[in-house]
């Protein structure tokens, strides 16, 4: 797993390293969160729509709100950090 999730992120990093190199800064930062962001819909998307479609039932997951707040503190944190 970890070799696949290398084997996707070093051509987004090569393709980030370009075209800043050309002066396109604001590209390479578009490139580098908007492959993760379509990576994560289409990991975690596609995967429960069809879950959905072909078992006819919702995923659903039990936390707690206190559960929630750690992940979106959490989440904050590394998005600022």
């Amino acid at each position: 797993l970890v070799f696949l999730a290398a084997g996707t992120s070093i051509p987004d990093a090569l393709g980030s390293i370009a075209v800043a190199k050309q002066g396109e800064g604001d590209m390479a930062v578009a490139n580098a969160l908007g492959s993760n962001v379509f990576d994560i819909l289409m990991g975690l998307g596609l995967p429960w729509l069809l879950y959905a479609i072909i078992f006819g039932e919702p995923l659903t997951f039990q936390a707690t709100m206190y559960d929630m707040f750690q992940h979106e503190v959490l989440l904050l944190v590394v998005v600022l950090f």
